[in-house]
């Protein structure tokens, strides 16, 4: 599942949440039938996306931002993502690199609890996986935004995923970044997943791919994680086994 599940309808997300994913195909579907929603044509594409029928997961997600009255990360990000596990990791870079330039454009409307910064940091990873260090720079220029406006209230960049885009920047270390995930269950193993992703993205980074290839199994194993665009990215880089080189 995406990041989206949890504002989905309750009987939706039990039935994704129990793997009950061609039935929720069947409810969307009914309901779509009735009048176009965001947020069903999202949990259809969710229920795809876990069937791996990443065209029909695509179409949807969509479809979802097409008929969606405000702009969110969201969709464009689950995008992204699924085009990175259909093989097409260019067409997801893409897909990133122009929700970054949106939010550093102002113009989407909602985004994560830290202001927005994780758009740059999944094209961070990207620029990193393909070894494309030129996306590196609109990607450390939005991070840098949000740190430096630091923002307020639900917006502050101390806000989970903050705390990635500060570790990403060389702001904050390893160490310190653990310090930052909350104790709270799930959303512990949520805040970990993500965490550990992006210390196999720095690894990468800083040519230590066995490193690398540990963290992304650490952040593939943490189930309770699974409404994370992380944890879904970490199945398929914890399975890979070409040698990766170093993207100074």
């Amino acid at each position: 599942m995406g990041t989206m599940g949890t504002h989905f309808p309750t009987k939706l997300s039990t039935l994704l949440g129990n793997g009950r994913y061609r039935d929720a195909i069947e409810a969307c579907t009914k309901q779509l039938h009735r009048e176009e929603s965001e947020i069903v044509y999202a949990g259809r594409a969710e229920a795809y996306f876990n069937l791996k029928d990443y065209d029909r997961a695509l179409a949807d997600f969509q479809s979802a931002n097409a008929v969606a009255t405000d702009t969110s990360t969201d969709n464009l990000e689950r995008i992204g993502v699924v085009n990175w596990l259909a093989r097409r990791e260019y067409t997801a870079a893409g897909t990133w690199l122009d929700l970054v330039l949106a939010c550093d454009r102002g113009k989407i409307d909602y985004a994560d609890a830290a202001g927005g910064v994780e758009p740059g940091c999944l094209l961070w990873f990207a620029a990193v996986r393909l070894e494309f260090k030129e996306l590196l720079i609109p990607a450390r220029r939005l991070l840098e935004k949000k740190v430096a406006a630091k923002g307020s209230g639900c917006c502050h960049i101390d806000n989970w995923p903050g705390p990635i885009a500060m570790f990403l920047l060389g702001m904050l270390d390893e160490p310190q970044l653990r310090e930052k995930i909350i104790e709270v269950p799930i959303a512990r193993e949520r805040e970990l997943c993500q965490a550990e992703f992006y210390v196999a993205v720095k690894a990468l980074q800083d040519g230590d791919p066995v490193k690398a290839k540990l963290a992304f199994r650490k952040a593939a194993a943490l189930h309770d994680a699974s409404i994370e665009n992380e944890y879904d990215l970490a199945q398929r880089e914890s399975r890979r086994r070409a040698p990766i080189a170093r993207c100074v």
